[in-house]
């Protein structure tokens, strides 16, 4: 039966395959995008506000600890057409930012001053989202194989299993702890029998380990880890205020506030992973006008579903929250549109980190973000203090505007600096 469902998916009509592998890459993605709100609704309703207070600093910790097990490799991974590195060579530096992934959250977990129930709910939560680093590794050379499909009917598969698994385990049992183990141990499992059966395809060869692309690949990586690191630490930064400055039952509420940007950002798969290789083609064969053109593209279809989603929060949005997680937030609309304004931010950000990687202009994207890291560190704590759940809305929208100008502006300069040397060249 196995073997008939494998080949079932590896063998498609190659004019089919790039659709197939849009369709699924969106469905991946908006059960990514989903999987935190819908669990926190289960979380509210079966174990209580507080429970889903410890919850959301937990998603925000394990998302964080993410950013740093995928090294900002997937990327470069799936833009790399010309094979400058080995499976082998991206598989032993997955190996090496897991263990940074997994020290980083037993520093989170249990040297934060948590209770020992709330530090074992956050370590092994964080242990479920990293089986997405491991995933992540083989999907990146699929797609890089241009065979995105592949990758997503598995990721799909492996996002619902766990997504029932969760769900029936806090029903049934209604322990966040109990659940975060067995779902983990689920996903675990169906990881391995999923991709043990694809990556033949792809490669055959021993693992051997290469110091020296080991160390290439590791110097040019540094930058966007850190820029992405920083990136999701400003995004979860009134998170970690609040978890300071207030308490479970707020971070709750701001979370119920929060989860449609959440979503928003997340979706952003959806809008231009499959174009990853696309983009890089383009670029590397200097085809300059093609390239600005699916750029620009790319950006308008960001704002406009920034502005759908914007008018549709203010319409029925904060309603359906109130109606679905039980909670009066009717007069938080203010900041829950400027939250949905900061998303629509992060989101073009998140774009343009992508055409940073390919333009190869990581270390300036660095730069950047730990300018605005001193920021966040200096503002954050001071802002909520004083002005609570208001304060963290002024703090997500200031550290999200200030680097997507910076990288638009670094992205139009290597453009036209790149487009001119390859005119002065021919």
């Amino acid at each position: 039966m196995f073997t008939s469902l494998k080949n079932k998916i590896i063998n498609v009509d190659e004019s089919k395959m790039y659709r197939r592998a849009t369709f699924w890459n969106m469905i991946a993605s908006v059960l990514n995008s989903i999987t935190s709100a819908v669990l926190l609704f289960f979380i509210t309703r079966f174990c209580g506000v507080e429970y889903a207070g410890i919850f959301s600093i937990a998603s925000a910790i394990a998302y964080q600890c993410l950013s740093l097990g995928n090294f900002g490799t997937r990327g470069l991974h799936a833009s790399d057409v010309k094979h400058e590195y080995d499976f082998n060579d991206y598989f032993y530096l997955r190996l090496f930012s897991y263990f940074l992934l997994f020290c980083m959250l037993i520093y989170y977990s249990f040297l934060s001053g948590y209770s020992h129930e709330k530090a074992l709910i956050v370590f092994s939560f964080g242990l479920f989202k990293s089986v997405d680093v491991l995933e992540d590794l083989y999907h990146g050379e699929y797609h890089r194989n241009e065979r995105l499909d592949i990758a997503s009917i598995l990721l799909t598969f492996r996002y619902i299993t766990s997504i029932v698994s969760f769900i029936l385990s806090i029903v049934i049992t209604r322990n966040l702890l109990f659940s975060c183990i067995i779902t983990t141990i689920l996903t675990l499992i169906i990881f391995i029998l999923s991709n043990k059966g694809f990556i033949s395809l792809f490669f055959k060869d021993k693992y051997k380990f290469n110091f020296i692309k080991f160390k290439s690949l590791l110097l040019i990586l540094i930058p966007i880890v850190i820029t992405n690191y920083i990136k999701l630490y400003i995004t979860n930064a009134p998170k970690y205020s609040i978890d300071r400055c207030l308490g479970d039952v707020q971070q709750a509420y701001f979370n119920v506030l929060f989860m449609p940007v959440f979503v928003i950002n997340l979706m952003n798969d959806i809008i231009f992973r499959p174009y990853i290789p696309k983009f890089s083609i383009m670029w590397n064969d200097s085809n300059f006008k093609e390239f600005k053109k699916m750029v620009v593209k790319q950006l308008c279809i960001i704002l406009g579903l920034t502005l759908i989603v914007i008018v549709g929060g203010y319409v029925i949005g904060l309603t359906l929250l109130e109606i679905i997680y039980q909670m009066e937030l009717h007069t938080y609309m203010s900041q829950f549109i400027l939250l949905l304004v900061g998303g629509g931010m992060s989101t073009v950000c998140s774009f343009l980190i992508f055409i940073m990687t390919i333009q190869r202009e990581q270390k300036k994207m660095a730069g950047v973000n730990i300018f605005v890291l001193v920021i966040c560190l200096l503002f954050s704590d001071q802002l909520i203090s004083t002005l609570g759940i208001s304060g963290a809305v002024v703090l997500y929208l200031l550290l999200n505007f200030i680097p997507m100008i910076c990288f638009a502006i670094i992205v139009v300069r290597k453009y036209y600096k790149q487009k001119k040397g390859t005119v002065i060249n021919e």
